[in-house]
């Protein structure tokens, strides 16, 4: 269950479903990958498919995906394996393909649905949207119609296009890792990711953090890595690959290209919403209604280990409306704003690190500061002394969900 106020939402997996939408038609001819539209039930994207390769024995450096999907969800979204990888399992392999997994917090599905064969495989830029039907569940009010009715006229004109928290990781440490790895500080970007502790996390896996921490420097570490959780799947190949060459950037560039980008963007994605949440504040302190929410992200948490003041410094914080006519202020001046995700070919924040910024190729672009719902629906219900609302709409790629379910309560109540 997750929280926004008083309300609550993904109670259950079914009350957030995502649907990855890409057109199959335009893909080039082919019989290099196979097509795949994977369904999972929560799990990461890439839990899902580590669970895929795992239970078909292809590697996952062979299995390839466009975007990252909520775990708390059943999600629908394309993925391809190539060929090669495939011939050893016959016509059409892995059609129907079902995986279950049940181990201390990492509990989920996955199941494969065979669509197509192609030349190329999904990259980001064919998805066309995502698709979702949500549900939210909070108390009545007098005049709960009216309010509901307002917030779904209100949004449907858009909203602020933050990236919500599950871009910075279940941990709040993404852009964090990928700071210190722009500032070329690889071993202090391996050992956070190893060691960094949240309460969210079972016992098993935070003994195991702490385990690697007081190991680090010692030989007890090499015996740690066969011994990690499957939750720790990551964590085990990093460990792997620092361990053969004790090299830490190393160890990093095992990972999927896509994965180790995962950070890097992260960062982009952390200074997108400082810029956002300054802009927001700018013009809502003039209205005097401002509401903040924090995402997990303040070093200050880790004693583990010393980084640049500015990282502790940067405290993220969302700025969000709590009325309808302040936020409708707030689109008439954001409506045509795009914000810069830094990068090659953009203009860096001061503080934004440049040590590696080239050898990384991490291309900069730009953002909109406000984004439009399409086929914005709403309903609801009352039963049992409380309101279940149904929320339906589509959103571009990169976009988030959640961040316009908590637009729609910010106004609502």
């Amino acid at each position: 269950m997750h929280l926004l106020g008083k309300w609550r939402y993904k109670e259950k997996p079914e009350d957030f479903i995502v649907e990855e939408v890409i057109d199959l038609q335009e893909l080039k001819r082919g019989k290099d990958y196979a097509w795949y539209v994977m369904e999972k039930e929560n799990l990461t994207t890439l839990q899902g498919v580590t669970l895929v390769a795992s239970r078909s024995g292809i590697s996952r450096r062979e299995i390839f995906w466009a975007g990252e999907k909520d775990k708390h969800a059943i999600t629908r979204q394309f993925i391809a394996i190539r060929r090669r990888a495939l011939k050893p399992l016959g016509e059409r392999p892995l059609d129907q393909l079902r995986a279950e997994v049940n181990l201390g917090n990492l509990k989920g599905r996955v199941s494969l649905r065979f669509v197509t064969w192609s030349a190329q495989p999904p990259k980001q830029n064919m998805i066309k949207l995502n698709r979702f039907k949500v549900k939210i569940y909070g108390p009545p009010f007098p005049g709960f119609q009216e309010r509901f009715e307002k917030a779904v006229r209100t949004l449907r004109k858009g909203f602020l296009n933050y990236y919500d928290k599950q871009r910075f990781g279940s941990r709040g440490i993404n852009h964090i890792v990928g700071y210190l790895l722009l500032k070329n500080k690889p071993e202090e970007a391996l050992k956070l990711f190893l060691t960094y502790l949240i309460p969210e996390e079972t016992k098993k896996v935070r003994r195991y953090r702490r385990k690697i921490l007081r190991e680090w420097d010692r030989e007890g570490l090499q015996n740690l890595v066969e011994s990690l959780p499957l939750e720790m799947d990551m964590e085990r190949t990093l460990l792997r690959a620092y361990l053969k060459s004790r090299d830490p950037l190393e160890a990093f560039r095992s990972l999927p290209k896509k994965i180790l980008k995962m950070f890097l963007n992260a960062l982009q994605s952390f200074s997108f919403n400082l810029t956002l949440a300054q802009r927001v504040r700018e013009t809502l302190l003039l209205l005097r209604e401002v509401s903040l929410f924090q995402l997990r992200g303040n070093y200050e948490r880790s004693s583990l280990l010393n980084v640049d003041p500015i990282m502790r410094d940067l405290n993220l914080k969302i700025a969000l409306p709590v009325s309808a006519s302040s936020f409708s202020k707030l689109q008439e001046e954001l409506e045509s704003l795009s914000l810069p995700l830094p990068g090659v070919g953009t203009e860096l924040p001061h503080w934004f690190p440049r040590e590696k910024l080239l050898d990384f190729k991490l291309m900069g672009t730009y953002r909109k500061a406000l984004e439009v719902p399409e086929n914005f629906t709403g309903d609801f219900q009352e039963e049992g002394g409380e309101v279940s609302v149904t929320l339906e709409f589509s959103l571009p790629k990169g976009t988030y969900a959640t961040m316009l379910m908590r637009h729609f309560v910010s106004i609502l109540r």
